[in-house]
């Protein structure tokens, strides 16, 4: 994970998808219904998926419902940066449903929405 840490300092694309594909394995493991909890003070509904989150670290990636839609991100706790991983709609239990690689994607500073649904994903992963 330390790869993965230096990868954000240096820039290094690849070097961060290779992490990240250690952090999806140990999620895709899991194979689980996600159980929500609502991101705080936020103006559009959001919620993360508290049983699926993997840390090391500031690293982190968690399932989301942001927009109304879900999406799993990888992010940094601490650079408050985010690379979106998969993208889906969800069904009548809200669970992820037509999910999908999220294409072309690169490393994004978060909004201040993106930023409160980090924070909670953060704060529930200590």
């Amino acid at each position: 994970m330390l790869s993965l840490t230096r990868s954000l300092i240096l820039g290094s694309q690849a070097a961060a998808l290779a992490a990240v594909g250690v952090l999806l394995s140990a999620v895709a493991a899991q194979a689980q219904t996600i159980e929500w909890t609502d991101v705080p003070n936020v103006i559009v509904p959001a919620e993360i998926g508290t049983n699926t989150i993997v840390r090391q670290g500031n690293q982190i990636m968690f399932d989301a419902i942001a927009d109304g839609l879900y999406v799993r991100y990888n992010g940094n706790c601490q650079s408050q940066v985010l690379y979106r991983l998969l993208i889906g709609s969800l069904d009548e239990n809200s669970q992820p449903i037509d999910v999908i690689d999220y294409p072309n994607e690169r490393w994004f500073e978060a909004n201040d929405y993106q930023s409160a649904i980090l924070a909670t994903a953060c704060e529930a992963s200590q």
